[in-house]
């Protein structure tokens, strides 16, 4: 039954703690290559992604009224926007690494394990015994 190997896995072995890498033993805060290449590839995909481009070309604009000053005005929109993204980014880094020691706790997996199992167990028996929508033949099977 899907959602039951993490409740049956957690019940048969102790949680096991993640080793710290030497870099943060020894106090820095260097990437490793992977790392590195991980950002490298998050960056190129930010910087290419159309979506940011249909929202700078049409959402920015219409809160710059028309003037010659509007390309600036929307530059200074397209900062303002990135100062705020860039900041919550950071805020939610800190908070999850500041999460990490907690999260690295045998008991705090063993019952992370468990209430994901639990959670998936409850979703598939929902979705088991969902009713079909109107007008549809289309049902639970029996």
């Amino acid at each position: 039954m899907p959602g039951t190997s993490p409740l049956r896995g957690s019940s048969r072995r102790p949680a096991r703690a993640l080793s710290p890498r030497p870099a943060d033993v020894e106090g820095g805060y260097g990437l490793t290559a992977d790392e590195l290449a991980g950002t490298v590839r998050a960056v190129t995909s930010n910087l290419t992604n159309p979506k940011m481009a249909v929202f700078f070309l049409t959402f920015l604009p219409q809160f710059v009224p028309p003037g010659p000053q509007a390309p600036e005005r929307t530059a200074l929109l397209g900062l303002v926007f990135n100062a705020i993204a860039s900041s919550w980014w950071v805020t939610y880094v800190l908070l999850l690494h500041r999460a990490d020691a907690l999260l690295q706790r045998p008991r705090v997996q063993h019952a992370l394990e468990r209430v994901t199992g639990l959670v998936l167990i409850g979703l598939g028996l929902r979705q088991a015994t969902q009713h079909p929508w109107p007008g549809t033949s289309s049902g639970p099977v029996p």
